[in-house]
């Protein structure tokens, strides 16, 4: 089963804050949060992991939660 876990990047001096969503394999994808966006940082992990998922052609829904990190995203099974 492939997981895809997402991880909350500081701003620092040159860069604003960031999120990266990572498959098992160590495919990953990383995002900027635009600044003053509407939406939570929350979203912003689930926007990440959504992407990769749709690069990667991969259908079945998702289901996420929090870890200490960020957040992981698992597959539900679509039988």
């Amino acid at each position: 089963m492939q997981t895809i876990t997402t991880k909350y990047l500081p701003a620092t001096n040159c860069r604003v804050l960031r999120v990266r969503a990572t498959t098992e394999s160590g495919i990953s994808i990383t995002l900027e949060r635009s600044t003053g966006a509407a939406h939570s940082i929350d979203a912003d992990h689930c926007i990440a992991a959504q992407r990769l998922k749709d690069s990667l052609g991969w259908v079945d829904a998702m289901q996420g939660g929090h870890t200490k990190d960020g957040m992981v995203f698992v597959f539900k099974d679509a039988r």
